[in-house]
């Protein structure tokens, strides 16, 4: 389970995202948490990339905090008319889950 999802800015307009994830089965596991980013509908980018994943293995009914940092140039994206990369101000959507289909935490930064 996916729980306690935080965004907090910090330097160069980086953010810091954290989330709990807990084994809610009865036998130790291990699960691969991922952070999707979602651009503004203006960029034409895809509506869920991928910025980032951590492993853990837990014991049943253990919970454990994850952690992800999202720099700057997380946020970018290349504009071929102008053959370079840019980050277009609005607002971001941050997805937390153990897969693309399975995002049970969202969130949403506002990037200037």
């Amino acid at each position: 389970g996916f729980s306690h999802l935080n965004v907090r800015p910090g330097r160069g307009g980086s953010y810091q995202v954290t989330a709990d994830v807990t084994n809610t089965g009865r036998r130790p596991g291990a699960d691969v948490a991922q952070l999707y980013l979602a651009d503004p509908a203006s960029t034409g980018e895809p509506a869920e990339q991928l910025k980032g994943f951590q492993r853990v293995v837990l014991w049943p009914g253990q919970t454990r905090p994850v952690s992800f940092t999202l720099d700057r140039g997380a946020f970018a994206w290349w504009d071929q008319q102008r053959a370079g990369w840019t980050v277009t101000p609005g607002n971001y959507g941050l997805m937390v889950g153990d897969s693309s289909v399975n995002l049970p935490l969202t969130a949403h930064v506002e990037v200037p």
